[in-house]
């Protein structure tokens, strides 16, 4: 397989076109039209219809996730990013201080797409948000992050 990803050079509009892509290469059965996919994004039928969690759901899908009921269980990478964000609520967690959190062997763009990955596939909008200057939770949904994946963290 082959693509081309056009980029148009903000950071916000390229993480989304490549967090697109990667879903369609994952949902993929067969070929896909990542151009309509992208443009669909925010319409009607498209990859953007993804329901809110509620804590309680939330709360239930990251149990799952963290035990590898379904799926392989959240990587440490994965666990450290979705809990330094919740940790900083509700103030944002900045991109560059994220990465610092995630150490030298891990890759912010491969923890960032693989947690989008995890949420996007089964219908669900992530816990987190874009906000300006980086990763922003709710409080709500920050205590329930720290409460499921905290006694998991090494």
């Amino acid at each position: 397989m082959t693509a081309q990803l056009v980029i148009d050079g903000t950071s916000e509009g390229d993480r989304e076109r490549a967090h697109a892509f990667i879903d369609a290469v994952f949902a993929a059965n067969g070929t896909v039209d990542v151009a309509a996919g992208a443009a669909q994004g925010a319409g009607e039928g498209g990859w953007a219809e993804r329901k809110e969690l509620a804590p309680d759901e939330l709360r239930q899908l990251l149990r799952q996730l963290a035990d590898g009921e379904i799926g392989r269980p959240l990587n440490p990478g994965e666990r450290t990013m979705l809990l330094g964000i919740a940790e900083r609520s509700p103030q944002p967690l900045d991109y560059d201080a994220n990465r610092a959190l995630l150490g030298t062997g891990a890759k912010f763009g491969n923890v960032s797409s693989g947690l989008a990955r995890r949420f996007w596939n089964r219908g669900y909008e992530l816990p987190y948000k874009e906000g300006a200057g980086g990763y922003v939770m709710e409080e709500a949904v920050a205590a329930v992050v720290r409460e499921v994946v905290a006694p998991e963290v090494v």
